[in-house]
């Protein structure tokens, strides 16, 4: 089980315990948190030091993340960071929660679509190059398709042919 101690477990030396992010993972974002590293953990998503295992790493987490009370499972995880991930995993982090912040505050304006490789490959270019999101450049180009005269976009059938 995770200690509630900060600083280095057992088998990581002093000299190679991970520094120590301004960040610290509340209870409101501990959900985030969890989310993000066991999806990280499931990939083998994290480069370690030679002295820690993985296996090691995600057994402390899975305690840390299993603990009921929110306040102790944030303090546990936020433990848990401070010990194993390293200044780049923080930023990644730090990105993921607010990504998944605003993903859950906007959830009703917002839509999840699958593309075909080819039209995620354009799109990229064009938001790319057009310094946009693909929600930007989507709105702009579709937007502009539906008030031309143009005909229409070819069905299946007719690209088949």
């Amino acid at each position: 089980m995770l200690k509630s101690q900060i600083g280095p477990p057992p088998c990581l030396p002093k000299e190679l315990s991970m520094p120590r992010a301004k960040y610290i993972v509340t209870a409101e974002d501990v959900v985030h948190a969890t989310f993000y590293i066991s999806g990280r953990l499931q990939v083998a998503g994290f480069a370690w030091p030679e002295s820690v295992s993985h296996d090691d790493a995600r057994r402390e987490f899975v305690a840390a993340a299993d603990i009921k009370a929110k306040h102790g499972r944030a303090a546990a995880v936020n433990t848990w960071c401070e010990t194993y991930l390293s200044t780049d995993d923080w930023k990644r982090l730090k990105l993921a929660i607010r990504k998944r912040r605003y993903r859950k505050e906007h959830h009703d304006e917002q839509q999840t679509i699958t593309v075909s490789k080819k039209a995620h490959d354009l799109l990229s270019k064009v938001a790319s190059r057009d310094s946009v999101t693909f929600s930007e450049a989507l709105e702009h180009y579709l937007s502009k398709a539906l008030n031309a005269s143009r005909g229409r976009a070819p069905t299946r059938r007719s690209r088949n042919r």
